[in-house]
């Protein structure tokens, strides 16, 4: 009987030991759970901000489009009217100023087609950036999941 109590305390030992084992990678599971969680909102936030950032560089390559159509289309006038500068002698002094005007506003919109075409190219870094990032998050939730799965094991 002495014996058997032993043997019965000894299992109740091992018994709280299991249990506090338990207890611990519960609350390490827990943890684990929360920051898997929060890193979900942050994905969710990420891929907010992706299509946000994606739909602003779609914008600002159809402005830049419209600029680069209108800087045709002022391109066009412009060559007109130095064709009807050349016909008309009497008027050539106005017509000449004219034309410059048309140039000057032609330089003007190319530079600010330019520096869309450049906000444009940084958005579009941003947005690859962002979604190098993404996928970096993913890759760090997918390793935590595979730790939390070999400790469960």
């Amino acid at each position: 009987n002495e014996k058997l109590g032993k043997e019965v305390k000894k299992m109740e030992k091992a018994n709280a030991k299991l249990e506090r084992s338990n207890n611990k990678l519960e609350a390490e599971i827990n943890r684990l759970k929360a920051e898997v969680e929060k890193m979900v909102q942050e994905n969710k936030k990420f891929a907010e901000n992706n299509q946000k950032l994606e739909s602003q560089v779609n914008a600002l390559t159809e402005e830049s489009a419209k600029f680069q159509e209108n800087n045709r289309v002022l391109q066009e006038n412009t060559e007109k009217l130095e064709a009807t500068n050349n016909q008309l002698s009497s008027t050539v002094a106005d017509l000449e100023a004219q034309a410059q005007k048309f140039r000057d506003v032609y330089e003007k919109l190319k530079k600010e087609n330019e520096k869309l075409a450049e906000v444009r190219d940084q958005m579009q870094e941003q947005l690859n950036g962002f979604q190098k990032l993404q996928e970096m998050i993913f890759s760090q939730l997918n390793e935590k999941m595979r730790a939390m799965d070999r400790s469960l094991l």
